[in-house]
Formats: structure tokens, C-alpha cells, sequence
């Protein structure tokens, strides 16, 4: 088949991966960190190779480092709850259970997820995993009945596990038009070289 785009998450590094547009995305709250890369801190690249993309997205708030400029920040809005077990969803404002769950988030910035679940008015019980973990059954089990909740991605790695009381909170990342236009005219330019 043939393919005319292809957007690539976490493709910054693969570089044999031919690429027309590079876009960089922070945490707007974490920034560059303590400037180290992985391991050591969050960065994948060290800080230098935001001079070689081309647009520079912050999510969630603006950049507040001297050395980091972003061209336009992103924000999430959340959707609608999801159950995992039958894909039953509900509005934001129709959550049907209680206002204390269990919080699991196996992503790059636990805090961040669950300050957003704290914003919609839950209490937690916060649960942190390893970014990209591999969650089991057993991660699962509590003597309570409290609801789970859990983000979008985490709840992708959780197709296969049978528990009715597993949720996740659907979002929808926000950029402002003007970067959609930005980023069209960005691919007119390459397509004029």
C-alpha cells in the first residue's frame, strides 16, 4: 500500500526513519528537568537537538526556562470514562460510581494524571508503575470495590484482563488552529524543495 504520511510518536530517535517535520513535545510543568538525558533525567536527546526541529509543543502550561521557547502550547480535555471491560462510556459530568478510587498510571508522568483526576473532584489511592509497564491481573485485586482509574494508554496494555471495574479517562489533545496552519504551510515548504 502506499502511504503519503506517517506520524510517528516517539520517533525522534529512530534515525533512519526519513522525516520531513520534527516536532519536539515537553511537559510544560517538567521542562527539560535537570537537563540530563535518560536515565538520569527525562530528557530522550540532550537539550541541544531542539535547534534542529522545527516546532517546539509544550503540554499542559507554557515553558518557564530561559532556554526552552515553545511555538505553542498543547492542552488535554477530558472526554468521557470509558469501562474497559464492554467499552460502556459515559460523559465527564455523568461519572457513575463514588469519588474514591484507585488511581493507576504507568506512564511518564504519574503526578500529572493524577492531578487531573484530582481536578475533576476524586479522592486517590495513587498507584505508579514504570512508564510502559506491563500490568497483570494481580495489579488489580483489592478487598474494596472502589472503581480503577487509569489513562487511555495505560488502558490499551490492559485489553486482556477481565475486571468490570477497570476505567479509563478518555482525553483530547487541544492545539490552537493557528498551529495546524503552521504546520500545513511547513509541509507546503518541503514539498516546494
Amino acid at each position: 500500500t502506499d502511504c503519503d504520511l506517517l506520524i510517528s510518536d516517539d520517533g525522534l530517535q529512530h534515525y533512519p526513519l526519513g522525516r520531513d517535520i520534527e516536532i519536539v513535545i515537553f511537559d510544560g510543568t517538567r521542562g527539560s528537568g535537570n537537563g540530563l538525558c535518560l536515565p538520569a533525567g527525562p530528557l530522550r536527546e540532550p537539550l541541544t537537538r531542539i535547534e534542529l526541529v522545527d516546532f517546539v509543543v509544550s503540554s499542559g502550561s507554557s515553558l518557564r526556562e530561559k532556554e526552552l521557547k515553545e511555538d505553542i502550547v498543547m492542552n488535554y480535555q477530558p472526554k468521557k470514562w470509558v469501562r474497559l471491560s464492554d467499552r460502556k462510556s459515559f460523559s465527564v459530568g455523568a461519572w457513575p460510581l463514588g469519588r474514591v478510587a484507585h488511581a493507576f498510571a504507568g506512564i511518564g508522568n504519574p503526578a500529572k494524571f493524577f492531578l487531573s483526576l484530582k481536578e475533576l473532584g476524586f479522592t486517590l489511592i495513587e498507584h505508579s508503575f514504570p512508564d510502559h509497564y506491563q500490568f497483570q491481573l494481580e495489579d488489580f485485586l483489592f478487598s474494596d470495590k472502589l472503581p480503577i482509574i487509569m489513562s487511555e494508554k495505560d488502558a490499551e496494555r490492559c485489553s486482556n484482563i477481565d475486571n468490570k471495574n477497570i476505567w479509563y479517562l478518555k482525553v483530547e489533545a487541544v492545539l490552537p488552529k493557528d498551529f495546524v496552519h503552521k504546520i500545513v504551510n511547513k509541509m507546503k515548504e518541503k514539498l516546494d524543495e
